[in-house]
């Protein structure tokens, strides 16, 4: 691993080395290219578990100094679900666009719902779908929320797939199977915690 990363700019800049400097001289004004010793110091990352005592915060991190984001509250992970999405047999993207905007604002009302994203591909006539929410209840919440004859009149849902941690699996209930949906456990993988 290298002890320098190198800054490049292209009209000039400045920079405050911090720890690796002596404090008469942290800042450096440049011109063009410098190299600068890889000091900066690496955030620390803290999880959070609950235990029967209360909740047990464990904190990784590099070297004897560390700052840490507090940590996600156990089971706060955001889900996320995505959609590969084909239009029916005589259906358009102005058709699509009508179905995702009735998408968004049913996701804005809904408490929970944190976020909802069309794409389109032109080439291959397909969409990509994107969905970040709390929890399987306001997802259900959602649904309520939803015409989904309409939707789905419209939409092909060709492959869904859905990312939350193990225990938030349970609470879906039909719904996973129902929209055919592939489940990634976030147990253990980065960027399990808060999102959004």
């Amino acid at each position: 691993m290298s002890n320098t990363f190198s800054l490049n700019a292209r009209v000039g800049g400045v920079v405050d080395l911090g720890a690796c400097a002596p404090s008469d001289s942290r800042t450096l004004i440049f011109w063009g290219s410098v190299s600068l010793p890889h000091c900066l110091p690496k955030m620390a990352e803290s999880t959070k578990e609950a235990t029967e005592e209360g909740a047990k915060v464990t904190t990784m991190a590099e070297g004897t100094d560390a700052t840490a984001a507090p940590p996600a509250e156990p089971g706060s992970s955001k889900i996320v679900l995505t959609v590969f999405e084909s239009l029916h047999e005589g259906k358009t993207l102005d058709d699509a666009k009508a179905a995702w905007a009735h998408v968004a604002e049913a996701s804005a009302k809904t408490p929970g719902m944190r976020r909802f994203q069309s794409s389109w591909h032109e080439e291959s006539k397909t969409a990509f779908v994107s969905e970040v929410f709390d929890n399987a209840d306001c997802y259900k919440a959602f649904f309520g929320n939803l015409d989904v004859l309409m939707v789905t009149s419209i939409i092909k849902f060709d492959n869904v797939t859905l990312q939350c941690a193990s225990h938030q699996v349970a609470a879906f209930g039909d719904l996973v199977g129902n929209l055919g949906a592939k489940v990634y456990l976030t147990d253990g993988c980065a960027g399990a915690g808060e999102i959004l």
